[in-house]
């Protein structure tokens, strides 16, 4: 016997809202039914020309939802199936775990027809379906009319042997979207494969990108520019960053270190004690040249109080082209004493003959020009 195969089918959401009978929803309807394309019978590899669910099948199906651990998923559009492929997510729109079998046999006629579903009233029902708030808001607002159930069923005989999960959609020929219908395709020409594999394979079909929208919305620009924007905008981001990095190392090496630097107000006391003690180095200097100045000559005493008062470096200047005149008065031709016709020397003071020795004036002309002033 051939492997099962997978189909997807789309019915009519029995749900009153005006009565809230949200928890019973039909997923299958009794005895033989079809796809609205024509399926199963035009489906390759397959004999059967209609789907089939019976008395067996119902307990078989039954069996296995109370062997389940897990609750069956209703999401929406069989994002399930599709979100490995576009990236989405597949947010849950309800889910349930108890079946139940309504036989043909055991529904009585109605004269009056079911507008509100137009399907039979027997078949496979979930009738424990706990909706999310957010799907009986869309059910209640007729914004979603139908249920697609997923299931397995036999190649030959058409029968149902596994039901998988169900999904809320609007589309009430569920199994003409592409993307699900060229998947189921493929996974009937290698046989049944698990969901993980049926997701694999939808991979490569034609998908809106999500992904670039997202991108879009990250880049802050249009979501219908084109790749080519995207790009360039990447490339602009990404010369920003290799800037701001550049920026930052350049920061980093340049930072504060503790280690090479001392506090602002030591930096202060410690200038100010140097300056302390280069004053005090200063004047002790300029001490020292004036000693120096005066007893060598280079300063004479009446002139003492003006260079106490110069400033040390014009003091410097001023010693370094001056010439002793004690040196002068010492290497005269009399060796400092006073010339024989100079008896009168003794009335000059020390000065005085300083100024005759500069002058090379003979003492006695010096008095003379003194007495006469």
């Amino acid at each position: 016997m051939s492997k099962n195969k997978l189909a997807v089918l789309s019915l009519n959401v029995p749900i009153n809202v005006a009565t809230g009978g949200f928890a019973r929803v039909q997923l299958l309807p009794d005895g033989e039914f079809k796809g609205m394309d024509g399926r199963p019978g035009a489906m390759k590899g397959v004999k059967a020309k209609a789907w089939l669910v019976d008395d067996a099948v119902a307990a078989k199906l039954i069996a296995q939802a109370n062997a389940r651990s897990n609750e069956y998923v209703i999401d929406y559009e069989h994002q399930t199936l599709l979100s490995d492929a576009n990236g989405m997510p597949a947010p849950a729109a309800g889910w349930f775990k108890l079946l139940e079998y309504v036989p043909t046999s055991s529904v009585v006629e109605d004269d009056e027809p079911n507008e509100a579903n137009d399907i039979d009233d027997a078949g496979i029902f979930a009738i424990d379906v706990k909706w999310t708030p957010k799907a009986q808001a869309h059910i209640a607002a007729n914004e979603y009319k139908y249920i697609s159930p997923v299931f397995l069923f036999e190649p030959e005989t058409g029968r149902v042997t596994q039901l998988l999960n169900a999904a809320l959609t609007n589309n009430p020929n569920l199994d003409g979207m592409d993307a699900v219908r060229l998947a189921l395709n493929k996974l009937n020409s290698h046989g049944m494969q698990s969901l993980t594999s049926l997701t694999q394979d939808i991979k490569n079909l034609p998908q809106e990108k999500p992904q670039m929208k997202q991108l879009m919305a990250a880049l802050k620009i249009n979501q219908e520019a084109t790749e080519a924007d995207a790009l360039a905008a990447l490339t602009s981001l990404q010369t920003k960053l290799t800037t701001q990095d550049t920026e930052l190392v350049a920061l980093r090496a340049n930072q504060f270190d503790p280690a090479k630097h001392i506090p602002l107000e030591e930096h202060s006391k410690v200038s100010a004690e140097l300056v302390a003690l280069k004053t005090v180095a200063d004047k002790t200097e300029h001490a020292n040249l004036m000693a120096a100045a005066l007893s060598d000559g280079r300063i004479l005493p009446p002139n003492e109080a003006y260079w106490q008062t110069q400033p040390l470096a014009v003091l410097t200047a001023f010693l370094a082209e001056a010439k002793p005149l004690l040196a002068a008065l010492k290497g005269t031709q009399t060796g400092g004493k006073a010339p024989a016709a100079d008896v009168a020397d003794t009335h000059l003071t020390d000065e005085e003959l300083a100024v005759c020795t500069a002058l090379g004036q003979m003492h006695a002309e010096f008095l003379k020009a003194k007495a006469s002033a």
